[in-house]
This record gives C-alpha cells, structure tokens and sequence, in this order.
C-alpha cells in the first residue's frame, strides 16, 4: 500500500485568493478615506464660513440699524477661488418703526471645484446694542411690488434697478456684482442669483 505524504505549505491558489480579498479591503478602505477626508474639508469650510457671518452679524448689532447698508468685500465675486467671498444686505421692514432685516452670505469654491454657499440672517432694531432684537413680533403683510418684470438681458441691469420675479421685489446690488445683474445664471431666487439680487422682498403683485 502507497504511503500517504502529508501536505504543507500553502498553495498558489491560496496565495492568490488572499491578495484578492486583501485587495478588495484595501480599496474599500482608500474609497472610505477620501470620502472621510472630503467630509472634514466641507465641514471646516463650513464652520469658517458660518464664523465669518456671525462676526459681520455681531458687528452689525453692535452698530443698531440705522447705520447698516448693504455692501461686499473685494474678492473674487463670482466664488472660483477658496477664498471666502462675503456679501451682505440691509434691508427696511415696512412699519416695523425702523427694524432692518439683515443677511450675509459667504461663498467659496471647494477642493472639487463646486461652489459653495452659506446664508444667514437676523432681525436688528434701531440703536446701539450687543444683543440681537429677534424677528419682529408680527411679521409686516407685503407691500406692492414695485419692480419691473424680470427678463434675461445684455447689456444687464444697472445698480438700484429693482425687478419683480415671482411675487418678489429683488434691487441690483451696488458694487463689482451689479454686473451680474440680469445674466441667465444669476437669476433672482436662485443660488447664485443672490450674489446680485441680494434675497429680495416678498411683494404684491
């Protein structure tokens, strides 16, 4: 009767099935990395961007309403950079015995090369106060709009020209962003379109 001979060692066959799954683990882990890693980079932009308008916010409630006007910083206005470009506007509240409604946006291009914006908004009253006022305690009924219909034109809208565009009143911002105003891709109501149109004012039409 043959002799049986143990076996040992491991075979190729084997050899190669654990550098597969091997392989496998390791991809997942790389595809798991990049997305970890673009999670933090859009979180701390976003936690940057959110403190760069409460610092515009507290600025502007430390100087009461009367004083506050709408403006921009002198970045890159159409956001192709990461730096943060911050806008801001003032608004009046009818019969609201002089309470603005204050927002700044900040926006800014990510490491994927999509562009990113955050909002934000408070109330602020007449006077000088570190405290923020709150939103009114009743909110004012719409006045009559007042702008013209908005249309898609060249040469664009010149700075102050206010339009109507779904029962709201949107004015051209002043400065280097006017020039924006009244192409396709910065429509009033849409992401980019606040950048010229500011978030305009809900009206009557």
């Amino acid at each position: 009767m043959p002799s049986k001979t143990d076996q040992q060692g491991i075979s190729l066959i084997e050899v190669l099935v654990s550098v597969a799954i091997l392989s496998i683990g390791l991809l997942g882990l790389s595809g798991f990395t990049g997305n970890l890693y673009r999670s933090v980079n859009h979180a701390g932009d976003r936690s940057k961007a959110l403190a760069i308008a409460q610092r515009y916010i507290e600025n502007a409630r430390t100087k009461g309403a009367a004083t506050l006007t709408s403006g921009a910083v002198t970045t890159p206005s159409d956001c192709s950079t990461s730096a943060f470009y911050t806008y801001w506007k003032a608004n009046d509240i009818a019969g609201s015995n002089g309470v603005k409604h204050y927002s700044v946006n900040v926006c800014w291009t990510n490491a994927l090369g999509e562009k990113q914006l955050l909002t934000t908004s408070t109330y602020i009253g007449t006077g000088s106060t570190s405290l923020g006022l709150g939103a009114p305690v009743s909110t004012p009924a719409p006045t009559k709009c007042v702008g013209i219909p908005y249309v898609d034109k060249t040469p664009a809208y010149s700075a102050g020209q206010v339009v109507t565009l779904n029962s709201k009143d949107y004015t051209c911002v002043t400065g280097p962003n006017s020039g924006f105003c009244g192409q396709a891709g910065f429509k009033p109501g849409t992401l980019y379109g606040a950048m010229a149109w500011g978030d305009g004012v809900t009206c009557v039409p």
